[in-house]
């Protein structure tokens, strides 16, 4: 009896002992669990409104980008153009000049079979912009069109519409080919069927075509002005064409 008696007072002894240290156990880990619960919670906020943040400033990073590649391609077509208009206004020579020009096909360099054609050129002024030249570097508008790349680093292009089609040759360019040909006296075919069809219908229209077009390989921001005559009727096109953009300079 008095060992059974000593066991069951053991018992009660380590029951009473056990119930506080569980309790307190209980409460631990109820505490902790909270505590856990309440950190999530509160990283998840953070993280969710560190994100929106970040999103905003990303957002606003991107306008800041796009406002200055605008403002940039702005200040080149602006530039360009008052450059011609101290040569004259824009015109299509009275007279054809048999020109031996590319196929319509904008090559990287590979062998081309030639043939001749008779066009009218154009000329700002009395300055004629003649695709013969397209290698002499001393000749006026090849010397303009080079300044102006060195100046804001760009690259130009000067089109003469050829029919009724819209077809545009290339009279002047600060492009040359895998060769080292100047693209002057080639055709214009685009960057595909689609574009190509998007910008020649936006220049008969007498519009301007602006977005990102692969130029050798490279993709390039590409702008495409009408050229009009004294009648309004598109005569030609201007191109203008930059590697620069923001977006690589925040990157």
């Amino acid at each position: 009896m008095k060992i059974s008696l000593n066991s069951a007072l053991l018992v009660f002894v380590l029951i009473l002992v056990s119930i506080p240290m569980a309790c307190a156990y209980l409460f631990s880990e109820i505490t902790v669990a909270r505590t856990e619960a309440k950190a999530r919670e509160h990283l998840q906020d953070t993280v969710l409104a560190n994100a929106i943040r970040t999103n905003l400033d990303l957002c606003r990073m991107c306008e800041i980008a796009y406002s200055n590649d605008k403002n940039f391609e702005n200040n080149a077509k602006n530039i360009l153009l008052a450059e011609l208009a101290k040569l004259g206004k824009p015109s299509l020579t009275a007279e054809f000049f048999e020109r031996e020009i590319r196929p319509q096909n904008d090559s990287h360099g590979q062998a081309q079979e030639k043939r001749k054609i008779k066009v009218r050129l154009l000329q700002f002024g009395k300055t004629i912009v003649d695709c013969a030249d397209g290698d002499d570097l001393d000749a006026p508008i090849n010397k303009l069109l080079q300044g102006l790349k060195r100046r804001l680093g760009c690259d130009f292009t000067i089109f003469v519409k050829v029919n009724a089609e819209g077809d545009l040759l290339r009279l002047a360019s600060t492009y040359s080919d895998a060769m080292g040909e100047n693209l002057a006296g080639s055709y214009f075919s685009g960057y595909g069927s689609i574009q190509r069809d998007t910008i020649l219908r936006a220049l008969a229209e007498n519009a301007e075509y602006s977005g990102i077009s692969e130029v050798f390989d490279t993709a390039t921001a590409v702008r495409y002005l009408p050229i009009t005559d004294a009648k309004e009727s598109v005569i030609g096109a201007l191109f203008i064409g930059s590697e620069r953009n923001s977006a690589q300079d925040l990157g």
